[in-house]
């Protein structure tokens, strides 16, 4: 059965579980630097990595700025098999020298979300986190996570919301929170709302929507400091992000199989759904992870039809026994809603014709707030 079939079959029987780690067990990964401290971790923070070696030491150091007491290790694994990452790595943070670090080399590039599941295999700590190259960790995370898995200890995985930092030319603003807690840094106070809704139509509309986001916020943790994610709350999309801010134990990810490579780009997004139907997912209502906007950068169309047609795939997977059947009524309103966030956070536009050629569902317009009512209605949060 090859990926599509596969993909095609789990739509109609709902979510597979295979063992993806066998995939690529044929490729030895090398280990080409480890540093001095060989004390056994509590925590793996693992960072997956190919020929970006500027945007590496930046993930890096987010790392060794922890403020975590605990034993944790660092590991890169580098799809590069000609890489010299290592060498450069040390060359420019010597303490590297002295920390629990080991780098590893794949002989083959092995793709990107093998590459996550060969990081898995690779730790030694209890608890995994994994970064991509270009995404940072804040220095209190491990801090907040372990803060609220204490006072959860069922708890099988934990996610923080994360910061979108956007370096492409034009953007008026480096940092942005990401989802719908964007306008909690920036705040709603009387002053301010008098003077928007004062103002232009551009400005009341814009309060509005700040308004709405932090109330669809606030009503996600109703005063918590983290809220169970379940299969139906991921029926609406990658609500949750990549893989940045993500605490897991091994074990678990283990158990799901890790990141199914067929269902690339969006691997992430049903590895969290697997994990949250069998085992115990939250999210913290913390931002302490950042993922980056590289200059320039665009989605490629490519990559935007598969995402929405791996979307839908799962919802219809999700509809075999997970959410009620008739929720995949609401897929094209959801799916409007996926292509504008394409359209706006990444350059991608997708015509009306195409958009229905390609997914076989009729193109609406999008109505973001429609789904927040109908997700509050629906307890679906």
């Amino acid at each position: 059965m090859n990926a599509q079939e596969r993909v095609a079959s789990q739509a109609r029987t709902g979510l597979a579980y295979r063992d993806t780690f066998a995939d690529f067990a044929h490729v030895p990964s090398d280990l080409v630097f480890e540093g001095a401290d060989r004390t056994p971790p509590l925590v793996s923070i693992a960072i997956t990595t190919f020929r970006r070696q500027d945007l590496i030491n930046e993930a890096v150091e987010s790392v060794l700025a922890l403020d975590w007491d605990r034993p944790f290790e660092l590991v890169v694994v580098d799809n590069d098999p000609d890489s010299k990452g290592a060498e450069n790595l040390v060359q420019r943070l010597p303490k590297l020298r002295d920390s629990n670090f080991r780098y590893f080399v794949n002989r083959e590039n092995i793709g990107l979300f093998p590459n996550h599941n060969r990081a898995i295999e690779l730790a030694r700590g209890e608890w995994v986190s994994i970064l991509n190259d270009d995404d940072l960790l804040d220095p209190n995370f491990l801090t907040l996570m372990f803060a609220e898995i204490e006072r959860h200890p069922q708890a099988d995985g934990m996610i923080c919301h994360k910061r979108i930092f956007d370096q492409r030319a034009g953007s008026t603003t480096q940092v942005v929170a990401k989802g719908a807690a964007q306008h909690l840094k920036r705040g709603i106070n009387i002053a301010s709302a008098l003077r928007l809704l004062a103002g232009k139509q551009a400005s009341r509309r814009e309060f509005l929507n700040r308004a709405v986001d932090r109330f669809t916020f606030e009503y996600m943790y109703l005063g918590r400091l983290s809220r169970r994610v379940r299969p139906k709350t991921l029926f609406w999309g990658a609500v949750i992000g990549n893989c940045a801010g993500f605490l897991f134990r091994r074990d678990k990810a283990l158990a799901v199989g890790g990141f199914y490579p067929e269902e690339f780009p969006s691997s992430d997004y049903w590895f969290f759904t697997r994990f949250a139907k069998r085992h115990h997912l939250r999210q913290h209502r913390a931002f302490a992870a950042s993922m980056r906007k590289a200059e320039n950068e665009t989605a490629k169309p490519e990559t935007v039809r598969s995402a929405l047609q791996m979307g839908y795939a799962l919802q219809k997977a999700l509809a075999k026994g997970d959410v009620p059947h008739w929720w995949l009524r609401l897929s094209p309103l959801i799916l409007a809603w996926h292509r504008g966030h394409f359209r706006r956070d990444w350059g991608a536009e997708l015509g009306d014709r195409e958009f229905e050629n390609l997914l076989q569902v009729r193109s609406v317009k999008e109505r973001p707030g429609t789904i927040i009512a109908l997700r509050i209605l629906l307890r679906a949060f």
